[in-house]
């Protein structure tokens, strides 16, 4: 699982993955699961670049984890 309330978030909005609204919207939610939703569903609605951005966000802030999974074929939708 993502750690939506690690630098994470932060980080995304420097690298242009994320705006600061989207940024507030996920921090807005009141439980990990749904800040993980909301994150997942901003990201997928971004372009190749973006999504290549996320990748390296996970890994420079130690989601390696995350990394992994979609790397081996657990994210299937995220096509990048």
């Amino acid at each position: 699982m993502i750690n939506p309330d690690s630098p994470l978030p932060e980080k995304l909005v420097n690298q242009e993955v994320l705006t600061d609204a989207e940024r507030e919207s996920v921090q807005g939610e009141n439980n990990r699961e749904k800040r993980n939703d909301v994150l997942l569903k901003f990201v997928l609605q971004k372009n190749d670049a973006a999504k290549r951005r996320f990748l390296d966000c996970l890994h420079d802030t130690d989601q390696r984890h995350v990394l992994n999974f979609i790397n081996c074929d657990g994210g299937k939708q995220f096509a990048v």
